[in-house]
């Protein structure tokens, strides 16, 4: 059974554009500089060329644009991140002890977070991770 990989024609990153190797020819690329991203390789588009005069094989323009390496650190320094629907970013917020509703204010019963799964563990677990 065949696979057909559809990859993206043009990748934007850091204010740059990056053209994929089929679409490259004499005069369009720079060819020592170059972009690898799912295996395919990416060159990047001379300054002076017009982009849109490339032609492309697709009706729709596929452009994916990659975060920069701060990007990248803000959004794994929140930990806990959620994806809205429109495709925003929105901070999850989650208490740190979760106390059952049938012992309210007894530890033993209750449920802690553990940051670095961001998973709820019990009582004896959080004290063998030093959570209490």
């Amino acid at each position: 059974m065949n696979t057909i990989k559809k990859t993206t024609t043009r990748v934007k990153f850091d204010g740059m554009t990056f053209l994929h190797s089929t679409k490259c020819v004499d005069g369009n690329h720079e060819p020592k500089e170059y972009l690898y991203l799912n295996g395919v390789k990416y060159y990047k588009v001379k300054s002076q060329i017009n982009i849109d005069a490339i032609p492309d094989s697709l009706d729709l323009e596929l452009t994916i644009e990659l975060p920069t390496a701060a990007e990248i650190k803000a959004i794994e320094k929140n930990k806990r991140v959620v994806v809205a629907v429109d495709g925003s970013l929105k901070k999850e917020i989650k208490e740190a002890i979760r106390y059952d509703s049938k012992y309210p204010g007894r530890k033993t019963k209750a449920s802690f977070l553990n940051l670095k799964t961001g998973n709820y563990v019990s009582y004896v677990r959080a004290v063998q991770l030093k959570l209490v």
